[in-house]
């Protein structure tokens, strides 16, 4: 009994009972508490207790008194004062009268300190789970959920009890049931799983979600452990170019983000495999390392300084980091968040990083857009600053009582304010260049030039140059003036000063032309990034040459009729013709053209008609047919006519605006369309139409022709069904009217062709017709300031719409 209670490895010790002494001890028990023998016997029990427990001490000395005792595991102290956990184990010791007491004190130190770091490590993934940015679950082969975060609460809506009871497929559409337990299979299968698919709430609503997950074994049993992503964000923003790769469990080393655990300017606690495989260590290298041991020393101070940030605030932070990778340096988005109330884990934080290498690149890309952008929108407003300016020069043009010589001061003014130092405009005034206004930004510098354009008229902004310009109907730009060019020009070389004063860089010389007349020149001298501006608007400068031109000429027409009488009010005619010859030649052309056909025309078809009656018989069958092809053929010839004749007569009859029922006036259109067209039963619907104020007459002919086309192109076979209706477009103040017929329609990419004389979309086997009953349509809606358009499709029908001003006046 003696030697197993001195070999015994566990400490083992005697107290007597009535004074709580010990009384002996063995060796074991000298080593764990660190005293001597001499020192031991000179305690009690309690000197062995920390003054926390001597009361849990007295509560197990009195189950003492029963025998045998375990009282389970409980602290003692060293002697150096650390304490050790140990396991009491307590009977009585029969040594004659004493009140003695064997002790156990088994050392469970290593269990307890394993069991804490168990219980830490515990809350430490409770916190990791609870704080990633998705939902995290486990489930089972059958798709029940058996641990998830508060994300999926508060995403889904419903309750833990709710999510403790039902399965995961409760959240999805029944229809994506099949592709979720096949990537569930998938996953116990190869031990990784990915989705995307809908989430769906509580409440219906469905969310974009990204699932991944691997396996692992939980008591035996396989389940899966993953995290879901709300991708709805980038759902709704396709131009985005980076999709972040989602998070799968720290325990299972799967995630597509790197995750770590550290101390502040301490060392890593945790770092996953996409840390490892990134960075290029292994986990040897990284655990116990701090960022001083792993990276260079300014990164290095930049990644404690951030980690220091967020330890100070207590709340989670964002940064961007750049990492050296085994492929290179790479742009993190990192999410780092303080571990607090975690034992073991005060000072420590967690990281998640996602490589954003390629959307910074995107980014860039992005930035060159933009600069692209901007550089265009700087181009539109360098136009919209040139139609301004055209737009000034225009309400010059509109002002009325001026003459010309006023008004290309005005001009001249504008033009100096805008493009040039100096513009100066010269008349063909009696076959000869008379210069009417010369004007400069600078008043000194426009004496300068005025003075020299009377000393020195073959200078090279007046006339040799001049002359050029006329007799070549081209324009002269000099983007450079030399000195030499100036000395050629300059007949008297003391005024060369005067010529130096006026810092001419460059002139330019354009002909002001009316239908390849000549009226005169415009000249501008011009410097710095005004020859820029006249080298890149070129077109703008023809087209303000020739609206100068234009309005010149007419100014001076209007100056010569005011002296000439009678004989002005020819050349104003002759004006007024030349700015309408293109129109009137058109209308002329058809109206000739017209009256000229119809005499041989009835020719034609009377000797014609006259060898079909009297002379049928005499011919074969190939000369019949010809005959009467040539007869057919001449009457529609006439049909056309008499529509050309209608749609130039349309131009000139006058309108004659009053108001009316539209109505009114449809229906009595619909009466005279059906006796037209006897031979089918139309159903034609006409809703509430608005009063208008235009020309009755011609709006009925309008009708007419919109009711013989719906009426003519129905469905062969069927009769036809025709629906006219209105709408009020209040914010254009119009009326928009259409007629809409279930005929055979037409291929929208020949709607430009509708409305055109002579314009048809089928052929005369298929449907008759001349072309002519539409363009009339949109000339009479043109002369009400109206519009008209179609919508139609092949097969199913078409509508025909035209808009009228809603307001009477």
């Amino acid at each position: 009994m003696e030697l197993l209670f001195l070999e015994n490895p566990n400490p083992m010790l005697i107290y007597d009972r009535d004074d709580l002494s010990i009384v002996d001890i063995n060796p074991s028990a000298l080593k764990l508490y660190g005293y001597t023998k001499e020192e031991f016997l000179k305690l009690t029990i309690r000197d062995l207790r920390p003054e926390s427990e001597i009361e849990k001490l007295e509560q197990e000395l009195d189950k003492h008194e029963k025998g045998f005792n375990d009282a389970g595991i409980v602290s003692h102290l060293r002697k150096d004062g650390t304490p050790v956990h140990v396991r009491i184990l307590s009977s009585p010791v029969k040594n004659g009268d004493s009140n003695l007491r064997l002790v156990l004190a088994q050392n469970v130190t290593e269990y307890v300190d394993a069991k804490e770091r168990l219980e830490n490590e515990k809350e430490l993934l409770t916190a990791v789970t609870q704080n990633l940015p998705g939902t995290f679950y486990v489930i089972n082969q059958e798709g029940k959920t058996l641990r998830w975060n508060k994300n999926l609460e508060t995403i889904t809506g419903y309750s833990s009890q709710e999510i403790a009871k039902s399965s995961a497929f409760r959240y999805f559409d029944p229809k994506d049931h099949p592709k979720i337990k096949k990537a569930i299979a998938e996953g116990f299968k190869t031990g990784k799983a990915e989705l995307k698919t809908n989430l769906i709430t509580k409440n219906g609503d469905r969310i974009p979600f990204y699932f991944s997950a691997s396996t692992s074994t939980l008591y035996g049993e396989p389940y899966l452990i993953g995290l879901g992503i709300d991708i709805s964000k980038q759902h709704k923003a396709q131009e985005q170019l980076l999709q972040q790769k989602m998070l799968l469990d720290a325990i299972t080393q799967q995630s597509e983000s790197i995750i770590f655990v550290k101390d502040v300017d301490g060392p890593y606690k945790l770092v996953n495999e996409k840390f490892k495989q990134d960075l290029g260590f292994t986990g040897q290298q990284v655990i116990g390392k701090t960022d001083r041991n792993l990276f260079e020393p300014e990164l290095a101070k930049q990644l404690i300084e951030d980690d220091t940030q967020v330890l100070e605030s207590r709340t989670a932070k964002r940064f961007e980091e750049i990492i050296p990778t085994v492929d290179g340096s790479k742009t993190y988005y990192t999410v780092k968040y303080p571990l607090l109330d975690i034992p073991g884990y005060e000072n420590s934080i967690c990281g998640i990083a996602t490589d954003i290498t390629e959307l910074k690149e995107a980014e860039g890309k992005l930035e060159e857009l933009y600069e692209k952008e901007k550089r265009e929108r700087e181009q539109l407003q360098l136009i919209n600053s040139r139609l301004q300016f055209l737009s000034r020069i225009n309400t010059i043009f509109l002002e009325a009582g001026n003459t010309a010589a006023e008004t290309l001061e005005k001009v001249a003014a504008v033009m100096v304010e805008e493009i040039a130092d100096l513009c100066s405009f010269d008349l063909l005034i009696d076959d000869q260049l008379q210069r009417v206004v010369t004007r400069h930004r600078d008043k000194k510098k426009e004496e300068i030039a005025q003075r020299l354009h009377e000393t020195n008229p073959d200078m090279f902004y007046s006339s040799s140059f001049l002359s050029e310009v006329l007799s070549s109907k081209k324009q002269v730009f000099i983007p450079e003036i030399s000195d030499q060019l100036i000395d050629e020009y300059l007949t008297q070389p003391e005024l060369a000063d005067q010529v130096e004063a006026l810092e001419i860089e460059s002139v330019l010389i354009k002909p002001l032309l009316v239908q390849d007349r000549e009226i005169g020149t415009m000249t501008l001298l011009l410097s710095g990034e005004q020859t820029e501006w006249v080298e890149d608007a070129s077109i703008l400068l023809d087209e303000l040459a020739y609206k100068i031109a234009l309005a010149t000429d007419h100014l001076l027409v209007n100056e010569e009729l005011s002296k000439l009488n009678e004989t002005l009010e020819k050349k104003v005619e002759e004006r007024t013709e030349m700015l309408e010859k293109a129109n009137k030649e058109l209308e002329s052309f058809s109206y000739s053209v017209s009256h000229d056909l119809r005499a041989p025309l009835r020719a034609i078809d009377g000797y014609s008609s006259l060898l079909l009656e009297d002379y049928y018989d005499k011919l074969d069958e190939d000369g019949k047919e010809f005959l009467s092809i040539l007869n057919d053929e001449s009457k529609r010839m006439g049909e056309l006519i008499d529509d050309l004749l209608s749609f130039s007569r349309m131009s000139r009859l006058s309108k004659s605006a009053a108001r009316f029922s539209m109505k009114y006036l449809v229906n009595e259109c619909v009466k005279e369309a059906k006796a037209v067209f006897p031979d089918t039963d139309p159903v034609i619907e006409v809703e509430d139409l608005p009063e208008v104020e235009a020309d009755s007459r011609l709006i009925k002919q309008v009708w007419l022709n919109l009711l013989n086309n719906a009426l003519k192109y129905c469905e062969p076979g069927k009769d036809p069904e025709i629906h006219i209706r209105s709408e009020h477009d209040k914010e254009n103040q119009v009326y928009i009217f259409s007629i809409e017929d279930k005929g055979v329609g037409f291929d929208m990419k020949y709607a430009d062709k509708l409305f055109g004389v002579f314009q048809r979309l089928h052929s005369d086997d298929e449907f008759e017709g001349t072309g002519i009953g539409l363009a009339l349509v949109c000339r009479i809606i043109n002369r009400h300031n109206g519009k008209t358009w179609a919508d139609s499709t092949p097969g199913e029908g078409t509508t025909i719409y035209f808009s009228l001003p809603a307001d009477i006046n």
